[in-house]
């Protein structure tokens, strides 16, 4: 386990995660007949908690609409400059994975400051240009998060091909600009929805919450793929003064995060909603918690990508907490 270091323009948005012309192209039948879920924490199995009192967030009710198109819009210029600009100086955490025609993970990058940011996009905007022409398969925003399912094409440079690509998007917001920046592209093995697919991977995400819960890293831990597995969690209260961050490759290192400190125990966990996808699902909680003897109020927007066994291949999470 590694610590880290210390709407809307429709036609462009999907172009942000540039993350080069080695992503697998879309295009199978199969892509192209996936489907996607939502549902709401009414529809929640009883039981997930009830907690009643949100963060208090600086931000309005255009936030995290604004941000997130001033950055996919500085992703059209191609411009590294551009990029830097629309994050904020507050917070940084992006976080681009994808995986080979093989069916492993092939890229996993972590940028955890304005100059990583500045110099992974100013390296990839020698290899690819954005030309826009994004189609959005979905969207779900809260007060300071977004998660956007979409396909996009990227212009492989200095004379092509134009890929047409297919990944989902989770942005958190401060009010200064993008904070968090999570990217997984669609994977080969990802398949068509049958009738009783989301129920399966709904029963997976709530096996999941139920070992969160209980503090059972064991049987959260298998739920996760054996092999194929990464994992990045962000958590800052609001005020910037406490922060955490971790990043595993292996489920050992995951399982060491998952017993620090500073993952708290939990007291209270509501699902205000989840999304669920053929290649990854998305869930968004509030939270009270133990860390450290006290007590806090947790926001956390949560990212399971799926792995080749139809697993979780690990958590990409973005949080905000508060004392009460």
């Amino acid at each position: 386990m590694k610590e880290g270091k210390e709407v809307t323009r429709r036609e462009v948005l999907g172009v942000i995660g540039a993350l080069g012309a080695s992503a697998a192209v879309v295009g199978s039948s199969a892509v192209m007949a996936s489907s996607l879920s939502t549902v709401d924490s009414s529809d929640a199995k009883s039981g997930q908690g009830g907690c009643s009192r949100g963060l208090e967030f600086p931000h309005t009710a255009s936030t995290t609409v604004e941000v997130v198109t001033a950055q996919a819009l500085a992703a059209l210029t191609n411009n590294a400059d551009a990029m830097v600009s629309t994050t904020s100086s507050w917070d940084q955490n992006f976080v681009f994975m994808k995986s080979n025609a093989n069916g492993e993970i092939d890229f996993f990058k972590t940028l955890f400051s304005l100059e990583d940011i500045w110099q992974f996009f100013s390296a990839n905007y020698t290899r690819v240009s954005n030309p826009g022409g994004e189609q959005r398969l979905s969207e779900l925003s809260g007060t300071w998060y977004d998660l956007i399912d979409s396909r996009y094409n990227q212009f492989v440079l200095p004379d092509g091909p134009t890929l047409t690509q297919r990944g989902v998007f989770l942005f958190t917001t401060w009010p200064d600009g993008v904070a968090g920046h999570f990217f997984w592209a669609e994977p080969t093995w990802a398949q068509p929805f049958d009738v009783e697919a989301p129920v399966e991977l709904t029963n997976k995400l709530i096996a999941y919450e139920e070992a969160w819960r209980s503090g059972d890293v064991e049987a959260r831990l298998a739920l996760i793929e054996d092999v194929q597995t990464r994992s990045s969690a962000r958590v800052t209260d609001l005020t910037g003064n406490r922060r955490s961050r971790f990043v595993a490759e292996t489920k050992e290192e995951l399982r060491a995060a998952w017993n620090l400190p500073s993952a708290g125990t939990v007291v209270e966990l509501e699902r205000i909603h989840h999304v669920v996808s053929t290649f990854y699902v998305f869930a968004a909680y509030k939270l009270v918690l133990i860390v450290d003897g006290e007590k806090v109020i947790r926001e956390t927007a949560l990212l399971l990508p799926l792995g080749p066994n139809r697993k979780f291949i690990g958590e990409m999470s973005y949080s905000f907490e508060s004392t009460p």
